[in-house]
Order: C-alpha cells, then sequence, then structure tokens
C-alpha cells in the first residue's frame, strides 16, 4: 500500500510491529490529514498500484506537554482555521498562548523529549521522509442508509391478501 501527498510518496508495508498503538512513544510528531481520494500509481515493473490522496492543510503545533509540567512529553497539533467569532472562548484563549488562530481539530502526538516542537511552528509535508514508514488510523463517515422501509426487496409488490401487507410494518419482516 502506498500513499501520497502532494507529489511526496510513502511505502506502507506490512511488517511485524508496524502498526503501534497511538499511546506508544514515538520519534516524531504526526500530522492530520483527510482523504481527498484515490489515484493509480505505476512501479518501476509497470504494476498498477493504488495511492490515496490526503489533504494537510494548515497544521500548526498549538501547546507542548513537558515531563516536568505534565509528567509526558507530547505535542498538541492543531488543524484547519475556524473564525475567532464562532470559536469557544476557551480554544480562542489556549489557541492564543501559542499565538496561533483558533483551530477545528486538536490531537496530540507523544513524542521523545528530544522532538518536542515550539508552540506556533507550522507543520508540512515535508516533515517526512520518502520511504519512511507511517501508521495511519482513520474514521469513517457514515451517510446513513435510505431507512428499513426503503431497504425491503417486497415493497410495491401486488397485494393478494391482507399478509401482504407485511411490508408496511417493519417489525414483521425484521423477526425471520
Amino acid at each position: 500500500m502506498r500513499l501520497a501527498i502532494r507529489g511526496l510518496s510513502f511505502s506502507l508495508a506490512r511488517r511485524p510491529g508496524a502498526f503501534r498503538s497511538a499511546s506508544s512513544q514515538s520519534g516524531r510528531t504526526g500530522l492530520v490529514a483527510m482523504k481527498c481520494g484515490m489515484l493509480p500509481g505505476w512501479d518501476e515493473h509497470g504494476r498498477r498500484m493504488p495511492l490515496t490522496v490526503l489533504q494537510v492543510e494548515d497544521a500548526t503545533v498549538v501547546q507542548v506537554r513537558t515531563p516536568e509540567t505534565d509528567g509526558y512529553s507530547a505535542v498538541q497539533v492543531g488543524v484547519g482555521a475556524v473564525k475567532p467569532s464562532r470559536a469557544k472562548a476557551s480554544l480562542r484563549g489556549h489557541c492564543s498562548k501559542a499565538g496561533v488562530e483558533p483551530k477545528r481539530k486538536l490531537v496530540e502526538f507523544r513524542v521523545s523529549e528530544e522532538n518536542l516542537l515550539e508552540p506556533g511552528t507550522p507543520l508540512e509535508v515535508d516533515h517526512f521522509k520518502p520511504g519512511q514508514y507511517v501508521d495511519i488510523a482513520g474514521t469513517r463517515y457514515v451517510r446513513g442508509g435510505q431507512g428499513q422501509s426503503e431497504d425491503t426487496w417486497n415493497v410495491g409488490r401486488v397485494v393478494v391478501n391482507a399478509f401482504a401487507l407485511s411490508y408496511l410494518y417493519i417489525s414483521l419482516q425484521k423477526q425471520f
């Protein structure tokens, strides 16, 4: 599996221990991206492979957690811009300490102490090196279905007797 971000591509190999839990200590901070789509790509032998295209927008370090103050070392990254008038007062105050505008999403990445970044540092895709292994975690946006009465196969069939009206009563069909 390969991953492409704005012209850079990363190979994702399945290897033992490649996917760590989010709480494990990693060397560098991560990024938050949104999936834009899929593109075809070809390797050196001419074989086609799928590429996932991700968009990284306006990622900035908002807060730094140190072992002296918080007991662990982590970097809090904010992604996406929000109008200051529409952001909560607590979020405006939190982001103003770092000198950045309010962010839509805040995510915390645990890092080693030597890889801590300063608040206000912008993060770009150049943060990763080509060929570097990356862990990917995602959430799925569920759009819902058409409803139970639309999902049944017998909607609109010819009604012969009273039992044939059972397609109107979803509870009768879901018992089988």
